[in-house]
C-alpha cells in the first residue's frame, strides 16, 4: 500500500469512505502531487458540506454551486484550480456511485 500524508487532510481521514477512495488512488499510482491536489480539494470538500449540513455522499448540484461560489469569493482563484477541484469531487463521486450500486444489488 502506497503511504498517503493523512496529517495534512485531518477531515478527509475522518470520513471512512473518502480515505478509502484516496488511498486507491495512491495504489494505483498516481503521482504524489496529484494526490496531495485531490486530498485538498476533498477535504476542502468535506468541510463545506460540515458546513452547510450536507452528508457529501449525497451532496446534489445545488450544493456543489454554493460550495464553488464559496471558492470564486477567495482570493486568488484561478479558474483551473477551480476546475481541478471539480473534477476531483466528480472522481470521488462517482468512485462512490458505483460502490454504492455494487452493494445495493447482491451477487
Amino acid at each position: 500500500m502506497v503511504d498517503v500524508p493523512w496529517g495534512k487532510f485531518p477531515t478527509l481521514t475522518e470520513d471512512q469512505e473518502a480515505r478509502r477512495w484516496l488511498q486507491f488512488m495512491a495504489n494505483i499510482g498516481r503521482a504524489p502531487n496529484a494526490i496531495d491536489a485531490y486530498g485538498r480539494a476533498v477535504e476542502d470538500h468535506l468541510r463545506f458540506c460540515a458546513g452547510e449540513d450536507t452528508e457529501p455522499l449525497y451532496a446534489k448540484a445545488d450544493t456543489v454551486a454554493a460550495w464553488v461560489g464559496e471558492m470564486l469569493e477567495r482570493p486568488p482563484v484561478t479558474q483551473l484550480l477551480n476546475a481541478r477541484d471539480l473534477l476531483t469531487l466528480g472522481d470521488l463521486q462517482q468512485w462512490l456511485g458505483h460502490k454504492q450500486a455494487r452493494t445495493s444489488r447482491p451477487a
